[in-house]
């Protein structure tokens, strides 16, 4: 792959895998996202393999709700994506800052469309390993577009001591992921339980949009959320009962898969 390929108009986002840039291609005009992955974070040749692997698999995904994957590769040693441009806002910055909580039926609309793509994407036998707010977009018409899908697995993160992973990202990810990389479909349906329960409270309890990653065990792991409906009493009781289900800390206790959560939504 060739960065000479594509006219670099400049960074568009950053992130715990690397700055993200808008270009076009130019052969067709056409519009991409390239995340370049920062110097260093893949050290060796069989790293290298893994998450050229894992991107094979995600190019074959094909859903409305999936930022689509065109072309990846090493460039000068570093790996890059390009992906599919999105024209719509992260969900993370459409909460503002400081967040706000969400309309529960907005919030809901939103999540069904992830649970959608992310149900099709567990059908192919991938797991995302990485969902948050900051890579969910939502555009003008409503439409949800998810980022980074493949991303987590193929760089073989999902552990607390990872350097590369923001602490303030950890919270999202599941208990048994942090502490053993152990992942399947419940990982991610503990992943959008927290991006619903983030869009149903706005600013976090127990500080966690500012936490550290040394207080990730001690505060996300030992230390239960607060029951939604406890912080906004706008959530209806249903709905709590279905955030607890998904943010069971025992997999075995979880809602098992997306659809199963779809279903209760």
């Amino acid at each position: 792959m060739e960065f000479t390929n594509y006219e670099i108009e400049g960074k568009i986002g950053d992130g715990a895998f690397g700055p993200v840039y808008s270009g076009t291609r130019k052969q067709d005009g056409h519009r991409v996202a390239i995340r370049v992955m920062p110097e260093g974070l893949v050290d060796s040749r069989r790293a290298k393999d893994r998450f050229s692997r894992e991107m094979r698999k995600v190019a074959t995904l094909h859903h409305v709700t999936l930022c689509r994957l065109l072309e990846f590769g090493e460039v000068q040693g570093q790996l890059a994506v390009i992906m599919e441009y999105m024209e719509g806002t992260p969900l993370s910055r459409l909460l503002g800052s400081p967040p706000q909580a969400m309309p529960h039926t907005r919030a809901i609309q939103i999540v069904r469309e992830v649970l959608k793509g992310m149900n099709y994407v567990h059908g192919k036998g991938l797991i995302h390993g990485d969902i948050s707010p900051g890579n969910i977009f939502v555009g003008q018409q409503g439409d949800i577009k998810i980022a980074d899908l493949g991303v987590a697995g193929g760089l073989s993160f999902g552990t607390a001591s990872s350097p590369h992973l923001p602490a303030r990202l950890l919270c999202y990810m599941a208990p048994e992921y942090l502490l053993e990389g152990v992942v399947d479909a419940r990982t991610d349906v503990y992943s959008i339980g927290m991006v619903l329960y983030k869009t149903l409270v706005g600013p976090m309890p127990l500080a966690l949009d500012e936490i550290t990653e040394q207080d990730v065990m001690r505060v996300v792991l030992r230390k239960p959320l607060p029951p939604a409906r406890e912080v906004n009493p706008q959530v209806p009781a249903w709905l709590q009962e279905v955030l607890t289900e998904a943010l069971s800390h025992d997999p075995s206790r979880r809602l098992r898969s997306c659809e199963a959560f779809l279903n209760r939504l």
